[in-house]
């Protein structure tokens, strides 16, 4: 009876095989992540200490994590996203093994020791290619650039959503201090008002007792 391939080397070779570089774009892209957060948190010690000063400390955090966390997901650093990207890893592999599978049974003999071993050394040349597609290192110096540069980006974003909070913060300041300086004014025309009232009135007392004594006299 025909099979896929014979044995069951071709599917531990597919199996083994996507899993180790799946495990490994995983790792390749959480420790990338991990470099990214300490450059950014670096930078974010200097900065933070200056924009202490221009908003509350826990609005300024709240505003850091939720834009990090934004940053990384745009840059495809955040894990679900990660996690997101060695599934589709593997759904691609897959759909490739499945058409080498069905090629392997229509053009090779499954009977034939020497037809198995080509079949074995093609999924491990698929296998090889997806290595150095998806994990192979580039040299040290262009990993730190492409480090660096995704750091720049993230605080140039970060830079711009703290500018518009601070700005916004300065506005509801003067807006407050214009209502109050209003409430202030308005609560002084009252005060000089009820003087005035208060001044009639006494004239008003002063005449009527002066009166009966004019009338006395």
């Amino acid at each position: 009876r025909q099979r896929v391939c014979s044995g069951t080397a071709p599917y531990a070779i597919s199996v083994v095989g996507a899993a180790g570089v799946a495990g490994m774009i995983y790792a390749k892209m959480m420790k990338y992540q991990i470099r990214v957060q300490r450059g950014v948190g670096k930078r974010l010690t200097m900065y933070k200490t200056q924009a202490s000063k221009r908003m509350p400390p826990a609005l300024l955090d709240a505003l850091m994590g939720r834009n990090i966390q934004a940053a990384l997901r745009e840059h495809g650093l955040a894990t679900p996203t990660i996690v997101m990207t060695v599934a589709l890893f593997l759904g691609v592999m897959a759909a490739i093994y499945t058409i080498l599978f069905y090629g392997f049974v229509a053009f090779t003999d499954q009977s034939d020791l020497d037809s198995g071993l080509l079949n074995d050394f093609i999924l491990v040349i698929v296998i090889v290619i997806a290595y150095q597609t998806t994990v192979a290192e580039t040299d040290s110096e262009a990993l730190q650039d492409r480090i660096e540069e995704t750091v720049e980006q993230i605080m140039v974003n970060l830079n711009n959503v703290i500018g518009m909070v601070e700005e916004q913060i300065v506005l509801a300041e003067t807006l407050v201090a214009k209502m109050r300086k209003q409430m202030e004014d308005e609560r002084g025309d009252d005060e000089y008002e009820s003087s005035d009232e208060y001044s009639d009135e006494e004239v008003q007392e002063g005449q009527m007792v002066a009166h009966p004594q004019h009338q006395v006299n």
